[in-house]
């Protein structure tokens, strides 16, 4: 298993934060993965894309909830099929202080992207 972050496309813009992005990278050997190491990777990956850790109980005084930034988790092997799983966002219609309109175009950029290609199935 492969870990790592794919930065958005605005960070072409922004090299420094590009390479920080792309720094972060986990490789698991084998076949097997508890989900307490599972957990603590997806929350180092959490934190290095500068979101909000499971722990952080304070949410509404974060500066970023939501990324364009996509956390690829890659298995490969023989026994595996070429597929792709992606986990976005749920939209939502009124801003609170715990979900920005900021928040809303950040999800709304993210479905889109993925409602525009044929070979997507969204369940």
């Amino acid at each position: 298993m492969k870990v790592s972050i794919l930065p958005d496309p605005t960070a072409i813009n922004d090299e420094s934060q590009k390479s920080h992005l792309q720094s972060f990278a986990r490789e698991i050997e084998g076949c097997f993965l508890s989900a307490a190491d599972f957990e603590n990777i997806l929350n180092e990956a959490t934190v290095h894309m500068g979101l909000p850790a499971a722990s952080d109980l304070a949410i509404a005084d974060l500066p970023k909830r939501f990324s364009d930034d996509v956390l690829k988790v890659e298995l490969s092997g023989p026994e595996h099929h070429h597929l792709s799983v992606v986990d976005v966002p749920g939209p939502f219609h009124n801003p609170t202080k715990y979900r920005t309109q900021e928040d809303l175009d950040i999800i709304r950029r993210l479905l889109e992207s993925y409602v525009v290609d044929r070979r997507t199935i969204i369940l």
